[in-house]
């Protein structure tokens, strides 16, 4: 069988064979952007040639006994390793599921297939190669979910039972490669199934031991479904909402936020599984026998916080977890004082202001989050996503302009004027002053002044 490769890989006069997902991708009809070549013996004379044909340039990496040969073209890479054994047969059994155990033979111009990997593309399955192959890499349990993800095919029975018997395994693999098995995972628009199946395989509680106790903690009389289950929904509905078009000016704006950076999605929907995981250690039981959970998003925010540490995340990635974890309780907040006429033009713009440039992902995240509690009736959702709608505009035509535009009063003129010290209070007054001006209480510097005049006589000792 022949495969559609490009011109350049044709018609070799060295030993070497294809492998790995380009294969694959090939006998998938998909074409892939890496081709990762073995070679018996030293790869230099095969890459000499290939970089002559590609016009590519030879880049050598890795370290002693990991070596790996680059090229590097305008078109595509080409990665060449030595063969992982005496021969191609024994390099393709040492690899991680069948579908990516099918060799092409770059001379003879022949499938190899030793251990069924086109039949399982043919039945969309994932199956290990052989029984200890998560043994010999641990990280190849969350790869399993991966693949499946990104290729939209099923997980093989077999294959979950030994995941569910190794699954203590993945606890030995580096923080930064279950990273990135993660983030590859969670950035496909519709994993939601698959990260269930990691909880029925039992696998999740030992991907994420900081969460280990969602599961079957009972919620109060607003939640239909416990901790864990509830997380399983909001993960759900997130990627429904962000996978929905948008149906209003303010929710295109939205849109065109989210879409200009997959990235952020991506972490969104970290956050949504992190969220509620401080609720188990913030469950308590009121004398009225209703359950509580005081302080749970600090308690989520610090599990948040070592997980993203636990598993190398850059601070980048966890200061925006960590803002989503902290604030997701905010819009709830402001919908319950919006049901009892307590909501006002100051509240939502400290809410702008508490949540800064997150605002918009906390928002998305919290439209979830009130779908994911319960069947709740109809009107009650489309109050709060009203309320949402209400609060993105003024983030978006208000906030977001004044922010750009130059503050009122800075802390120089809280120097000049009032002959106050730099401190911690700098910054509670600005922010009040900020809050009255995106609240449209003040519009000019005098009456930023008059009113930072009131707030000291308010609050001097």
């Amino acid at each position: 069988m022949m495969l559609n490769l490009p011109e350049e890989l044709q018609g070799l006069d060295s030993t070497g064979w294809l492998v790995g997902g380009c294969v694959r991708d090939l006998l998938l009809g998909r074409n892939p952007m890496d081709y990762d070549i073995a070679v018996a013996g030293a790869p230099a004379r095969i890459a000499k040639a290939l970089a002559r044909r590609t016009r590519g340039r030879i880049v050598e990496l890795g370290k002693p006994g990991l070596a790996l040969t680059r090229i590097v073209t305008p078109e595509f890479i080409i990665d060449l390793t030595p063969l992982n054994g005496p021969n191609i047969d024994t390099d393709l059994r040492h690899r991680d599921f069948t579908v990516n155990a099918i060799a092409y033979d770059l001379q003879a111009g022949r499938i190899i297939d030793p251990v069924g990997g086109r039949k399982a593309l043919q039945q969309k399955v994932i199956r290990q190669v052989t029984d200890d192959a998560f043994k010999q890499d641990p990280v190849r349990l969350l790869r399993a979910f991966r693949m499946a993800a990104i290729l939209n095919f099923n997980i093989a029975n077999d294959t979950l039972m030994r995941i569910k018997h190794d699954a203590p395994l993945i606890s030995r693999s580096a923080g930064e490669r279950v990273h990135a098995e993660l983030l590859k995972m969670i950035s496909r628009p519709r994993v939601a199934g698959y990260i269930r199946q990691m909880v029925d395989a039992g696998f999740w509680d030992h991907l994420f031991p900081e969460m280990a106790r969602m599961a079957d903690c009972r919620q109060g009389r607003h939640h239909e479904y416990d901790v864990l289950e509830h997380t399983l929904q909001v993960f759900g509905h997130l990627e429904t909402i962000i996978g929905q078009p948008p149906q209003t000016p303010v929710m295109q704006m939205l849109h065109r936020l989210i879409t200009a950076d997959a990235k952020k999605i991506t972490l969104l929907k970290i956050a949504a599984l992190m969220h509620d995981s401080g609720k188990p250690a913030a469950r308590s039981i009121g004398s009225d026998g209703r359950i509580h959970f005081y302080g749970h998003e600090k308690k989520s925010t610090g599990i948040a916080l070592n997980m993203c540490r636990r598993l190398k995340f850059s601070n980048q990635e966890t200061t925006f977890v960590e803002s989503i974890v902290r604030h997701h309780q905010r819009p709830l907040m402001l919908f319950k004082a919006e049901n009892i006429n307590a909501l006002t033009r100051k509240g939502i713009a400290r809410f702008c202001i508490r949540c800064g440039e997150y605002t918009p992902w906390v928002l998305l995240h919290a439209m979830a989050d009130m779908r994911g509690k319960s069947a709740a009736p109809r009107a009650k959702l489309q109050s709060f996503n009203e309320l949402v709608q209400r609060l993105l505009h003024v983030y978006f035509h208000e906030f977001s302009v004044q922010k750009n535009a130059p503050p009122l009063i800075t802390g120089h003129d809280l120097i000049q004027d009032f002959n106050l010290k730099p401190s911690a209070l700098f910054k509670t007054i600005l922010n009040h002053i900020a809050e009255l001006q995106i609240a449209g209480q003040i519009e000019s510097r005098e009456q930023a002044l008059d009113r930072v005049r009131r707030y000291l006589v308010r609050h001097s000792p």
